[in-house]
């Protein structure tokens, strides 16, 4: 999971200075700012408070999602650099929201036995 995230760091940082060099301080520039000041601050927010991982996973989504669209229209060559922020943001949504029936199972099994 770190590889990835530094992986994505590395992609936001390579997208804002495509935005960067291209049009100086625009609303593009700004808004990758910030999404990448969301992402870093993400990890010490959720290990703080975990019942706010679910919510912040899902703010992630539309923020990438809104990044996309964002630097699409500023620059083709800088959403391609957004792309894996999105496929991540996706993946770790989908995972949190499958039900984790081994668990539910358990859990059913330990009750039977009275354990």
């Amino acid at each position: 999971v770190g590889f990835v995230w530094i992986l994505i760091f590395m992609l936001l940082g390579n997208a804002h200075y495509i935005v960067y060099k291209k049009n100086k301080m625009s609303f593009a520039s700004i808004f990758l700012l910030f999404v990448i000041i969301y992402c870093i601050s993400y990890p010490i927010v959720t290990h703080l408070d975990q019942k706010k991982g679910k919510i912040m996973n899902t703010v992630s989504l539309i923020l990438s999602s809104i990044l996309m669209l964002i630097t699409f229209y500023e620059s083709r060559e800088a959403f391609i650099y957004t792309v894996p922020l999105f496929i991540w943001t996706s993946f770790v949504n989908y995972s949190d929201a499958k039900p984790r029936t081994g668990a539910i199972k358990r859990e059913i099994v330990r009750c039977r036995l009275g354990a």
